[in-house]
């Protein structure tokens, strides 16, 4: 009976796992379930990167009239203390700014389009100019074709080009007027009832919390988000406004025409740091070669307008903005190129923006200050 018994008890002890093999068991099944949710996760980013892509036309004016509101809320929040209605001053802001919209986009419409069909000929003048330096280039080349055409067996064929009319920017303008037209009312008639429904909307979000406690932290995250970001966006407007006034009057004194498209398109690229410094130095280096007749003189648009640049960059924008605003420069180098890649020229100039709003809701959440701190420079 005894060697039965001990017989069973061999059996089941053979049968029953080890402590070993269930601590294995729960590590493939804990490797499993991570490697399931980071698949997950990069699945969402993937679906969340193509919604922003093909909802742009939706999202786009969407985000735009939500900056619009953060920058415009503090003069509408000043304007309530001497008993006038958000609606009101509301209403007077954005037909102000649409007007003006209106009335910049005839004016400098023109000029643009000029520029753009001289563009070909400044690149022309530009190689004129440099053919002391590309003489030898181009002999070379000359040579290298020559060969190429002595080893060429076959005979030549003439082919018939035909050349294509690209369409003029104001016939571009034209084409894609209605779709203009629908993001400029979304963003304008959204911006409205943002801007004149005050603080009721921050109510409405504060009853979502379950108690006192958690509304009045939904309040303060909230209030504080919204004070940063308009302090920000304003500062930031105030000194790309200066900058392109600070261009327009120096192209205007040095005899460039079209001073003033200059300026304002000087003050719009300066909302894509890095980037929209270089590309407006490099048109206002084709500005300076179709304007004036030696290398020297044309490169002193550029030059004039780096040292600008270099001011407002290094000096003026850190004094005003803070450090705190301050962000990792191959992170916004990175958000740039993934917000230009997903809503074009607009993504580009709403970048920095969405990725402030980023880290200042960040510095609010106590589990993502690390990741906030990551952003910081």
């Amino acid at each position: 009976m005894k060697t039965k018994k001990s017989d069973q008890s061999c059996e089941e002890l053979l049968d029953k796992p080890t402590s070993t093999d269930t601590i294995q068991a729960e590590n493939d099944s804990t490797v499993y379930q991570n490697a399931i949710l980071i698949l997950l996760s990069i699945l969402g980013v993937i679906a969340v990167v193509t919604a922003l892509h093909f909802a742009s036309s939706i999202l786009l004016p969407i985000t735009l009239a939500i900056y619009l509101n953060l920058l415009l809320s503090p003069i509408v929040i000043f304007f309530r203390r001497f008993r006038v209605p958000e609606s009101a001053s509301a209403g007077i802001l954005l037909f102000g700014a649409l007007f003006t919209l209106g009335v910049a986009v005839d004016y400098l419409a023109e000029p643009a389009e000029e520029w753009l069909q001289q563009a070909p000929e400044a690149l022309h003048s530009l190689k004129s100019k440099l053919s002391p330096v590309t003489e030898p280039i181009e002999q070379i080349k000359d040579v290298s074709k020559k060969v190429d055409d002595l080893t060429n067996i076959s005979e030549g064929e003439q082919v018939q080009q035909v050349a294509f009319q690209k369409p003029s920017l104001l016939d571009q303008m034209t084409e894609n007027l209605p779709g203009m037209a629908s993001s400029v009312m979304i963003v304008f008639f959204l911006s409205y009832f943002l801007l004149a429904s005050g603080d009721r909307f921050l109510r409405k979000m504060a009853e979502l919390g379950k108690n006192f406690s958690q509304r009045r932290h939904i309040v303060n995250i909230t209030k504080t988000v919204q004070k940063d970001l308009s302090a920000y966006l304003l500062t930031i407007s105030v000194i790309n406004i200066t900058l392109g006034i600070c261009v327009a009057a120096t192209m205007y004194l040095l005899d460039v025409p079209n001073a003033l498209l200059w300026g304002t398109l000087a003050a719009l690229l300066n909302f894509a740091p890095y980037v929209g410094a270089f590309i407006m130095a490099v048109i206002l280096a084709l500005v300076g070669i179709l304007t004036f007749d030696s290398l020297s003189d044309a490169a002193l648009l550029p030059l004039i307008y780096v040292g600008l640049s270099i001011v407002e960059g290094q000096l003026i924008t850190p004094l005003l903005v803070g450090q705190r605003f301050s962000l990792n420069t191959s992170i916004v180098f990175i958000t740039l190129i993934f917000w230009g890649w997903i809503w074009g020229i607009l993504g580009v100039l709403i970048a920095v923006p969405i990725l402030l709003t980023i880290k200042v809701f960040s510095d609010q959440m106590p589990k993502l200050q690390l990741f906030s701190k990551l952003l910081e420079r």
